[in-house]
């Protein structure tokens, strides 16, 4: 127990040196949703009402969609100690990140009852690329999922112990309410666990199923309310594959076929379309490029560009850990077969392919079957000389994994564009606040997104002058836009809209902040932006300077 407990608290140590460190610089840059959240804890933290004006919102809003409230509220605490700050916003994630590293352990130890194969898996976490990556951002599936491994864990010690039943209830409630994903795995899952371990329940003290069927209901009201009345579904709609933007290609294989109508809605129909594109989506999700190889659907940040989710050496790891699971039937088998089973349906419902942080619920299923595969290994070679040899290597490999994938990130990845993640908004922000009292207006380029919310992040706004002026924003959803970019708004001296420099030049004692291509070569800039990868982001021109 004494050496177990030991090498755990090293495994700990080593993800949180993996987590925690240099968390505002890398990944560099902040995204949108990091910007928002962050600033959204910072307004009810002074207020008790977000940007909008919403007191304490259940569902509070995003960028064309609303947003599950648990990662915001775990801000505030965090925005209260550090500030508001790119270290604040990730913060929670990254805790959650090592949180998940002792659930997997608990769970493994307990599922499987074995110490040993649960500080593998628990390690496997710690050293995860995928892992490590959502970690280190302000990303709510990383809160989510950590709070699903606990309510599954809690499910388990909950046969044992009753009165557990009710806190794994509230565990997978708040992992529902943390991202949307969790809000069909949970059920998914609670329907699993029931049917594996239904002669394991009758034991269960009647009096704690009521409770958990309490705490279920409530969870269910505050969902449902949510998806009801508070606009949480248009996040499914905007994101569905059956969406009527997405069946082009249905449309253009009917019409290509020349059948006629009859005939054409039999052969080209939306249920066979949507079927095989659903189905194509999940077995995307088991494919080698998907898993080992560097590319996604696309360039997002979200999509951990240029590198396997898991490392090449996991892959016949995965294998023979399948094999033994399947082999040996067990419930503890069952309960991960069912997980690795359901955990991409969410995500192959959606409109996008192979989407890796809508699918990261599979990662710790893939990381404890890779380990019940080492695991067998060692045991195999356990009267034999062999073992030895077998441990260096393995320890070999997974240093140098370690080291090269460490290398790439901190000198790599980030010395590119990677789509959702914006860089420069801090410097030139910082410009702005400084010059703030000397112009009587900032006109602010919407080329990069909805600029509002970086702005007021880094220049940390008043929350009740935004609450004000977002009254006026609200605009945009009577107009029947979808964004708010999508119109020219104010806030305070900063004028929201697309730089136009023909005419903008002529605003007297005005600062303009564009994107490079919004302004002439010619024209000699106040001062020019770089990201890392020294491209030229933004270009800040005083109006006072421009020559006749």
């Amino acid at each position: 127990m004494k050496k177990v407990s030991l090498k755990l608290i090293l495994i700990i140590i080593l993800a949180s040196l993996l987590r925690i460190p240099f968390l505002d610089q890398f990944p560099t840059g902040i995204t949108i949703d990091e910007a928002g959240q962050g600033y959204s804890a910072y307004s009810i933290l002074k207020t008790g009402k977000d940007e909008w004006g919403d007191f304490l919102p259940i569902n509070p809003r995003g960028f064309g969609d609303y947003k599950p409230p648990v990662y915001m509220y775990l801000l505030v605490p965090s925005i209260a100690l550090f500030g508001l700050t790119e270290f604040a916003v990730r913060l929670p994630s990254a805790i959650a990140g090592i949180l998940t590293v002792i659930m997997t352990y608990l769970l493994v130890r307990d599922l499987f009852k074995n110490r040993k194969l649960a500080l593998l898996a628990s390690f496997f976490i710690a050293i995860s690329p995928w892992h490590i990556y959502y970690s280190r951002l302000g990303w709510e599936s990383n809160v989510g999922l950590m709070f699903f491994i606990l309510g599954i864990w809690l499910f388990i010690k909950g046969l044992e112990k009753s009165s557990l039943m009710s806190l794994s209830v509230i565990s997978l409630g708040l992992a529902g309410m943390s991202y949307h994903s969790f809000k069909l795995l949970v059920p998914l899952i609670v329907v699993c666990l029931i049917i594996i371990f239904r002669n394991e329940l009758k034991a269960v003290k009647k009096s704690s199923l009521i409770a958990a069927s309490v705490f279920i209901m409530i969870f269910v009201l505050i969902l449902g309310y949510g998806f009801i009345f508070s606009g949480a579904s248009r996040r499914a709609a905007d994101q569905s594959i059956s969406k009527e933007e997405n069946l082009s290609d249905l449309r253009k294989n009917q019409y290509n076929d020349g059948l006629p109508n009859l005939f054409n809605r039999v052969v080209h129909n939306k249920f066979q379309f949507v079927t095989s594109k659903i189905t194509d989506n999940y077995l995307g999700y088991f494919s080698i490029p998907f898993l080992f190889g560097p590319h996604r659907s696309d360039g997002s940040i979200l999509n951990f560009p240029s590198m396997g989710l898991l490392y090449i050496w996991q892959l016949p790891l995965v294998l023979l850990g399948l094999w033994y699971l399947l082999r040996n039937k067990s419930k503890a088998g069952a309960v991960i077969f069912s997980w690795v089973l359901i955990a991409p349906i969410p995500a192959a419902l959606t409109q996008d392919y192979m989407h890796a942080g809508r699918a990261q619920a599979i990662l710790p299923a893939f990381t404890v079957i890779s380990s019940v595969g080492l695991y067998y290994i060692y045991e195999l070679l356990k009267n034999s000389k062999s073992r030895r040899i077998m441990l260096m290597l393995v320890t070999l490999i997974i240093s140098i994994s370690i080291l090269w994938r460490i290398d790439n990130y901190l000198f790599h990845t980030f010395n590119k564009q990677l789509g959702g993640l914006k860089q420069g908004y801090k410097e030139i922000v910082d410009i702005t606040t400084k010059g703030y009292d000397n112009y009587d207006k900032i006109i602010f380029t919407k080329g990069e997104s909805e600029p509002h919310a970086f702005v007021a992040f880094y220049a940390k706004i008043d929350p009740e002058i935004v609450q004000s002026a977002s009254q006026d924003w609200k605009k945009f959803e009577t107009d029947g836009l979808r964004f708010l970019d999508m119109t020219d708004y104010n806030l305070g001296k900063y004028e929201f809209k697309n730089v136009d420099f023909s005419r903008d030049r002529n605003e007297k004692n005005s600062l303009i902040i564009g994107v490079e291509k919004e302004i002439p070569e010619l024209v000699s800039p106040k001062l020019k932006i770089n990201n890392s990868a020294g491209k030229t982001i933004f270009v800040a021109v005083d109006t006072n300077e421009i020559a006749d």
